[in-house]
């Protein structure tokens, strides 16, 4: 899971982001109920997912996936920094420049 982290970071980096933080999330849960003492098993649920944070071009961008392969955490990474990227053409800078209206 190192190593998926390391990438998306890496590719972050390389697409022009100013800061980027990656996680891999997991969660397990038993859904159960116990009536008059014995317990009955309901089911079993398992979640995973790679979220990918970044700033690039001074806003921030984020992505996730499900999917936990290097390919997928490149892909999620990369997105990050596109959607960054959009944010940040609607920006107002402060320096008297505004989006075109059309």
């Amino acid at each position: 899971m190192k190593e998926l982290i390391e990438r998306a970071l890496n590719v972050a980096q390389l697409r022009g982001a100013s800061y980027a933080d990656a996680r891999i999330v997991r969660r397990e849960d038993d859904l159960s109920r116990s009536r008059t003492g014995s317990s009955r098993r309901w089911g079993h649920g398992q979640d995973q997912g790679l979220g990918v944070r970044v700033i690039a071009d001074g806003a921030w961008g984020f992505a996730s996936s499900a999917v936990l392969t290097t390919a997928e955490a490149e892909r999620v990474a990369a997105l990050a920094v596109s959607i960054a990227r959009a944010s940040a053409l609607g920006q107002d800078t402060g320096r008297g420049h505004r989006p075109r209206r059309g």
